[in-house]
């Protein structure tokens, strides 16, 4: 990624806070609240969020764009042979924002569904993606397309510094929900198993929390049995590392 300025880095960051804290459920908020100020970051006169998932029968996407009147009629069956979707699910560790420019020149481009299907109704013949999560059958970013001239390689590694702090934020969102999950599953636990859970992080069998705590080793297996359940764990390991996350941070 080229280096950018200090000013630019502030935009991608109050872009990615945009777009990571918009709560909002109705969809033109979310838009004028997140999707706008990825457009003006780069450039661009349209940018749709996708969220692809990969079926038996091909890829399927859910698009939100922006602006909301955009004509964003997007046939799934373009999927299969779009240059950039076939790139990051062929190459899921490789996170970095991409030109469809990359890949095909604008006479081949315009031969293509992809251009026959969106870019010509938008009247943007040149795209850039910029992907927050994929895997070989599963995909979550953004495109954006503008007219006039293609994207430049400053605006390119705006989206790979929004990327890098999109993944950063989300991660740390991801342990928060995680624990959050963990403390409510947590305070569910009774005095007894809550009793069992600190003894099992001490290394101690069933048997002997059985004699810790004057029970049957038969009683021990089943708080854990109701442990289990209530945390979501099937094993010691999972357990204690799900009680952790849970009450004590």
């Amino acid at each position: 990624m080229n280096a950018l300025a200090a000013a630019d880095m502030r935009i991608v960051r109050d872009v990615a806070h945009t777009i990571t804290e918009s709560t909002s459920t109705d969809q033109v908020s979310w838009n004028v609240a997140a999707l706008q100020p990825l457009a003006q970051l780069v450039g661009a006169e349209v940018v749709a969020h996708h969220v692809l998932t990969l079926t038996a029968a091909g890829w399927t996407a859910d698009v939100v764009p922006w602006p909301v009147d955009s004509q964003l009629d997007l046939d799934p069956s373009i999927l299969d042979d779009h240059p950039l979707v076939r790139h990051y699910a062929t190459h899921p560790d490789d996170c970095q924002t991409l030109r469809l420019s990359q890949f095909l020149t604008l006479r081949e481009v315009r031969r293509t569904a992809l251009f026959g299907n969106v870019l010509k109704p938008l009247g943007t013949p040149w795209l850039m993606a910029v992907p927050v999560m994929f895997t070989g059958s599963s995909g979550d970013g953004f495109g954006l397309t503008r007219s006039g001239r293609d994207f430049t390689v400053r605006e390119q590694s705006l989206g790979d510094a929004l990327y890098a702090l999109l993944a950063g934020l989300r991660h740390r969102q991801q342990q928060q929900q995680r624990q959050d999950r963990a403390r409510a599953a947590a305070s569910q636990l009774s005095t007894r198993e809550h009793d069992v859970v600190c003894l099992l992080q001490g290394g101690l069998t069933a048997a002997a929390i059985g004699r810790r705590l004057a029970i049957s080793e038969r009683t021990v297996h089943k708080h854990l049995e109701h442990i289990y359940r209530k945390l979501g764990t099937t094993d010691r390991l999972s357990t204690i590392r799900a009680f952790e996350d849970g009450p004590n941070r």
